[in-house]
């Protein structure tokens, strides 16, 4: 990538949903319009960032190499439109709401009001999700409340634990499930692949669905990452090596159980702009929040989410 990573950052713009059920998400995004006269229809990826990278707004795309996909080489890999668009949408943690339950209408509603601002230049057939640790759990809970909104979705070590009656719901939707065997946040057996068994119990999609497990986690130029649980550090570098080559120490299959070769340059870029969705602006309903309240029990999960997130980061560096 010929673009360094404060300048792929400076490329994102400040946006914010409608309010919805007393929260506004905002968020940082990628437009690949370049030119009025644009008329091209782009996909849009949604990337939701992990516990605690959400406590000031721009901190969602700093903590992570998201902004990889903005750089001209990651966009030409859509290759159907020649680039897409990149929401990060950041979980109002500084007022201690992390993503969960609470924020699933509020998150939908932010997407549908960002396609419908944008619906000159949004195919909302194509819209993915994916994160990483509580990001991925909100992937999850987003596909199991709204499966018909995604064409595909590409968790990564997410916070949840599915089971059969959970992964039937999306049981149509294309997964490409991403771990860490050394993850010391999530566990591998403990969690991932209970939620890779729920879906390959139930997927109608085997031969398309994929699970990435990095044996070591590290940095696409093989050195160590920070932490077993930093495995979309593969994700945001496409599933390749800054060489060009096998993610180190990666290995992935599909729901068949037959493994998967990637070639480069054909990783979860061009997996995801494979796929399409029947969701059309038709589908959409806008906001219209009058009560516009924080229920109560929320306010004080906020207060306590708070304290954690304080005395959290001053003992620890923060991980995700």
């Amino acid at each position: 990538m010929s673009v360094g990573k404060n300048n792929l950052e400076k490329q994102f713009a400040y946006g914010e949903g409608p309010k919805t059920q007393g929260y506004i998400l905002d968020y940082r995004y990628f437009s690949p319009v370049n030119v009025e006269e644009d008329t091209t229809k782009y996909p849009v990826v949604i990337w939701l960032h992990g516990h605690s990278h959400g406590q000031y707004d721009g901190y969602q795309i700093k903590s992570n190499n998201i902004t990889n996909w903005a750089s001209d080489e990651f966009q030409s890999r859509f290759s159907e439109s020649g680039g897409a668009y990149i929401v990060a949408v950041r979980a109002p943690e500084n007022i201690g709401i992390s993503w969960g339950e609470d924020l699933i209408e509020p998150l939908k509603r932010t997407i549908d009001d960002f396609i419908m601002k944008n619906i000159d230049n949004v195919n909302p057939s194509k819209i993915y999700a994916g994160g990483f640790s509580l990001g991925g759990m909100m992937t999850f809970e987003m596909a199991m409340a709204y499966p018909e909104m995604f064409a595909a979705i590409f968790p990564v070590c997410p916070y949840i634990t599915l089971n059969n009656e959970d992964a039937m719901k999306f049981s149509d939707v294309p997964v490409w499930l991403t771990s860490g065997k050394n993850d010391h946040l999530v566990s591998y057996s403990g969690r991932v692949m209970k939620d890779w068994n729920a879906i390959v119990n139930t997927t109608s999609v085997k031969e398309i669905s994929r699970l990435s497990t990095l044996e070591i986690v590290c940095k696409p130029d093989g050195l160590p990452a920070p932490s077993g649980h930093y495995s979309w550090e593969a994700v945001t570098n496409d599933m390749f090596s800054n060489k060009n080559s096998d993610y180190p120490y990666m290995k992935t299959v599909s729901a068949t159980g037959e493994e998967v070769k990637l070639i480069y340059p054909e990783g979860m870029i061009s997996w995801l702009d494979s796929f399409t969705s029947e969701y059309t602006s038709e589908d959409i309903i806008l906001s219209d929040d009058n009560d516009g309240s924080i229920s109560f029990f929320a306010r004080l999960k906020g207060v306590f989410m708070v304290i954690y997130i304080f005395f959290r980061n001053l003992f620890r560096p923060i991980t995700g």
